[in-house]
């Protein structure tokens, strides 16, 4: 899955909705302080009581192991009290133990059924979760414009990771018309917040001129960030600009750097344009280009 975010840790675990008690905010301080057995001995009784913010942060104590010995059981417990009352963060993190299988076995369908719960109450990332499994109909029929539904509503709320995903819907109309126009926009704000795949997917429309004027400069400068920070598909398409002179002076061993850095990730080139590569370089050129892909 698409990213698929991972519990909810200390941030989460402050920005929960007004504190219903006084004994909240001294397990909020004293976790703060980092002591987390007291966290554990001021919210037990609480969570007992029923206090849905309690079980919920109590929750994500046994799930990260803090003031206790890590039991996703017992976090998936708390969890659902806590989610069974409405507690939005809960109905995320209920739905996320379900789709990761931590606690209990792997259920998709269960997961989609809190994250829509959790996204009916507008929480972006389960949104966008809830997309993932629209589009890929794991859990639920495949439904692109179901997808494309809580997609928008994820990017609109700036969450980045729906933003390029929207922009891909976009680029391959699926559940949208065609529109190279508007993947461009999703993915120039989600490139905004420094989302490097979305870096490389703006790179490849600029590259190929798809609801862009066609800029190989500003393609390969795209292109570079992300394959700089590991996208293995930003390093293969450098790598043919680099071979074939678009928007830098051609430089072989440059291209097949990039190449082999990608091919270190585990993807397989066997097109056309290598074969041909190969054939113009030396064995110098060819043993310098594995070298710096070191």
């Amino acid at each position: 899955m698409k990213k698929l975010i991972l519990s909810l840790f200390i941030a989460l675990f402050m920005a929960s909705a007004a504190y219903a008690a006084g004994s909240l905010r001294d397990a909020d301080k004293a976790h703060e302080k980092g002591d987390y057995l007291e966290v554990i001995k001021v919210l037990t009784p609480l969570a007992i009581k029923g206090v849905a913010e309690a079980q919920f942060k109590l929750a994500v104590m046994y799930e990260n192991g803090r003031g206790v010995k890590q039991d996703f059981s017992e976090a998936l417990k708390w969890h659902k009290l806590a989610a069974e009352q409405g507690y939005m963060l809960a109905q995320y993190n209920y739905g996320l133990m379900h789709a990761t299988g931590r606690g209990v076995g792997r259920d998709e369908a269960t997961a989609a059924k809190w994250w829509k719960l959790a996204a009916d109450q507008g929480s972006a990332m389960a949104q966008h979760n809830l997309a993932i499994l629209y589009e890929r109909g794991r859990g639920v029929i495949q439904d692109y414009n179901k997808a494309i539904i809580l997609y928008k509503q994820a990017a609109e709320q700036g969450y980045v990771d729906s933003q390029n995903n929207l922009g891909l819907m976009y680029k391959n109309g699926r559940g949208v018309v065609k529109d190279y126009s508007e993947a461009v926009r999703w993915y120039k704000l989600a490139a905004e917040q420094g989302n490097i795949v979305a870096m490389s997917n703006l790179g490849a429309m600029y590259e190929q001129g798809q609801g862009v004027r066609q800029d190989y400069v500003m393609a390969a400068g795209l292109y570079r960030i992300a394959a700089e920070q590991g996208v293995a598909n930003a390093q293969i398409n450098l790598g043919f600009i680099y071979a074939e002179g678009k928007g830098v002076k051609q430089d072989y061993v440059t291209a097949s750097m990039w190449f082999n850095l990608a091919a270190d990730q585990g993807v397989k080139l066997t097109s056309k344009e290598l074969s041909d590569l190969a054939k113009v370089m030396t064995q110098e050129q060819v043993k310098k280009a594995r070298d710096l892909a070191r």
